[in-house]
C-alpha cells in the first residue's frame, strides 16, 4: 500500500493513489477473468451446454440486489461485463435466489407459473434470440449467495438440459473458489499492460457490439497490431469464438501479418477493407512481378469457422499507419457468401464501416498513449511501412549523421584539454 501520511512530504497525492489502485484493480480483474474463463469452459463441457453466462451477486445497495455479468461462453453480441439483472425487474433471477440451493439447477420456463411472467431483457440481449428453456444454477459460499450460472443450448433446442448437476460438483466447486481467489501482483510493467488491455477490452467490445448491431453482423473480432512482435493480437470479440482464451491476458490469439496468414498480409500491405473467400486466389504486385496468393482461413482452429466460406477484414489506421484490424462474418445468416452480404456492406455502408474503424483505431491509440506504450523508435518503425526504400534509407542516413555528430562532439569535449 502506498504511504498516505500527511506528514510525509513525499507521500503521493490522493489522485496518484487513486490511479495506482485503479491500475492494480485492472490487473486483478484481468487475471480473475482469465481464471473464470478456464473453469467456465470446463463446466460448459461437463454439463454439457452450448452457452453459459456467469454472474456475480451484488448485495442490496442504492441500486438494489442484482446479478452482474462476469464471463460468457458461446453467447452472441452481449457485452457481458455491462450486463446487470436486478432482482426487482427480473422475476427469474429473483426466483433463483429465493427457491434454489447451491449447485442444483432450476429449469426455466418449464416450472414457472402460468401465464408465464414477462422476461426482463436488457439492451445487451437485443439480438440474442432468447432460448425457450434454460437452467439457472445458484452459487453459494456457506449461506451467502455469491452468483449464478445460466446455461442453455443456444440454437440447438433439441438438446436437453441437465436437471441435476451432481456430476459437475468438481467444476462448481472450482468455480466458487475461483470467484474469491486473489492473484499475487506481478512486476509493474505487467500490471500496467493489464490495465491497458482492460481499457482495450472494454472500449473495443462496445464498438464491436454497436457495429454488429447496426450492420446486422453475426460476429466481429478486433485485433491490435503489435510492432514488437510484428503480428495482429486479439483484443476483443462479440459473437463467440471456439477458444475461450481468445482475448485473455496471457494466452491471447495472434495472427502473423506475413503470407503465413494471407488475409492479414493483404490487410497490412493494402490497408483497404476487403471480403475474402476461402480457397480463392488473389493477385498481389510483388517485387518480382504480380503473383497469386492462395487464401486460407488461418483463424479456423481458434475462432471456430466450420462452414464459413467468406469473411471481411477491415484495417484500423491512425496517422497513415496500421494499428489493428477488425474481422467480421455472417456465419449464421450467410455462411457460404451466396447472398454477398459482406460485399454489399462494404459497398453500401462504406461510410459507416469507416466510422467504426476510426473509433476502434482511436481506442487503440488512446490506450497506448495513456500507458506510454510507444516510444519514438517504435513510432518511426510503424511509419516506415508507408515509406519507399529510398526515403527510408535517406532518413536512416540523416539520423545516423545526427547521432554520429552528437557522439563526436561528446568525445571532443571529453578529450579537450
Amino acid at each position: 500500500m502506498l504511504p498516505q501520511s500527511i506528514h510525509d512530504r513525499y507521500a503521493p497525492s490522493n489522485k496518484g493513489i487513486s490511479e495506482a489502485n485503479e491500475i492494480i484493480e485492472s490487473f486483478e480483474f484481468m487475471k480473475r477473468r482469465d481464471a473464470l474463463l478456464r473453469v467456465c469452459h470446463s463446466l460448459r463441457i461437463a454439463l454439457p451446454s452450448k452457452r453459459i453466462r456467469l454472474y456475480e451477486f451484488l448485495q442490496p445497495g442504492s441500486s438494489g440486489a442484482r446479478f452482474r455479468g462476469l464471463v460468457e461462453l458461446g453467447g452472441m453480441y452481449a457485452n457481458i461485463l455491462k450486463l446487470e439483472l436486478p432482482l426487482a425487474a427480473d422475476w427469474f433471477s429473483r426466483q433463483t435466489v429465493q427457491t434454489s440451493r447451491h449447485g442444483e439447477p432450476i429449469l426455466y420456463p418449464t416450472n414457472v407459473p402460468q401465464p408465464e411472467p414477462p422476461r426482463y431483457y436488457p439492451w445487451a440481449f437485443w439480438k440474442a434470440e432468447p432460448p425457450q428453456e434454460w437452467i439457472d444454477i445458484l452459487l453459494m459460499r456457506g449461506r451467502k449467495t455469491i452468483g449464478k450460472v445460466s446455461a442453455d443450448n443456444f440454437r440447438n433446442s433439441e438438446s436437453k438440459l441437465p436437471v441435476k448437476a451432481g456430476h459437475c460438483r468438481t467444476e462448481l466447486h472450482d468455480l466458487v473458489e475461483t470467484m474469491r481467489k486473489d492473484h499475487p501482483l506481478a512486476n509493474p510493467s505487467v500490471i500496467v499492460e493489464a490495465h491497458r488491455r482492460r481499457i482495450l477490452l472494454n472500449d473495443l467490445t462496445d464498438i464491436l457490439q454497436n457495429m454488429a448491431h447496426i450492420l446486422n453482423l453475426d460476429r466481429a473480432r478486433a485485433y491490435e497490431f503489435s510492432i514488437e512482435n510484428n503480428r495482429f493480437e486479439a483484443r476483443a470479440e462479440v459473437g463467440g469464438t471456439a477458444d475461450p482464451m481468445f482475448t485473455s491476458l496471457d494466452y491471447f490469439y495472434h495472427l502473423p501479418r506475413t503470407r503465413e496468414d494471407p488475409i492479414s498480409f493483404f490487410t497490412y500491405e493494402q490497408m483497404q477493407p476487403a471480403v475474402y473467400y476461402r480457397d480463392e486466389k488473389r493477385d498481389f504486385p510483388g517485387p518480382n512481378g504480380e503473383e497469386q496468393i492462395h487464401i486460407i482461413f488461418k483463424c479456423d482452429e481458434k475462432v471456430g469457422s466450420d462452414g464459413l466460406k467468406c469473411l471481411a477484414d477491415i484495417p484500423l489506421i491512425a496517422d497513415n499507419c496500421i494499428v489493428g484490424k477488425i474481422t467480421v462474418d455472417c456465419i449464421i445468416q450467410d455462411p457460404e457468401g451466396k447472398e454477398k452480404r459482406l460485399d454489399k456492406l462494404l459497398e453500401e455502408k462504406a461510410d459507416v464501416i469507416k466510422y467504426f474503424a476510426q473509433m476502434a483505431a482511436k481506442a487503440i491509440t488512446d490506450a497506448n498513449t495513456s500507458t506510454g506504450k510507444f516510444d519514438w523508435w517504435q513510432r518511426f518503425h510503424l511509419l516506415r511501412h508507408g515509406m519507399s526504400e529510398r526515403t527510408f534509407t535517406i532518413l536512416i542516413a540523416i539520423i545516423s549523421a545526427i547521432l554520429g555528430g552528437a557522439a563526436s562532439s561528446i568525445v571532443y569535449y571529453l578529450l579537450a584539454p
